[in-house]
């Protein structure tokens, strides 16, 4: 499984739920919504709390990319709807990928990359 974070302004006319409901996912009793098919799963947990989680250094970068953040957790094991979900992503949206090394990227730093390099690829901004 792999993790990252999504970061968007609270008045962002995109929903990162929606994209998933639209590609086939289904709403959970938990919150999330999993797109799950034969080739893997994506699921997206809308998570108010998320910003808790992260070091000072990282809350505090964050905070100052976003005006009013909200955050989601997408967990996935599949390369096709990952590279898809991102690929859908509003190019002027922040995303912290949650690679154990904690770096915090735009958007299209990630939509640029191949998948496979993306914790060696991504740098601090």
């Amino acid at each position: 499984m792999n993790t990252l974070i999504l970061l968007l302004e609270n008045e962002c006319s995109w929903s990162p739920l929606v994209w998933a409901i639209e590609h086939g996912g289904e709403s959970m009793e938990d919150g999330r919504v999993v797109i799950d098919d034969a080739q893997g799963w994506l699921s997206l947990l809308q998570d108010p709390n998320v910003l808790d989680d992260f070091d000072d250094d990282e809350r505090v970068q964050a905070l100052a990319a976003l005006v009013t953040p909200s955050s989601f957790v997408v967990e996935w094991c599949s390369d096709r709807l990952i590279e898809a979900f991102v690929a859908a992503v509003p190019k002027d949206s922040r995303v912290f990928v949650d690679n154990d090394r904690g770096v915090f990227a735009s958007i299209t730093v990630l939509q640029n990359a191949p998948l496979a390099t993306w914790a060696r690829a991504v740098t601090r901004e």
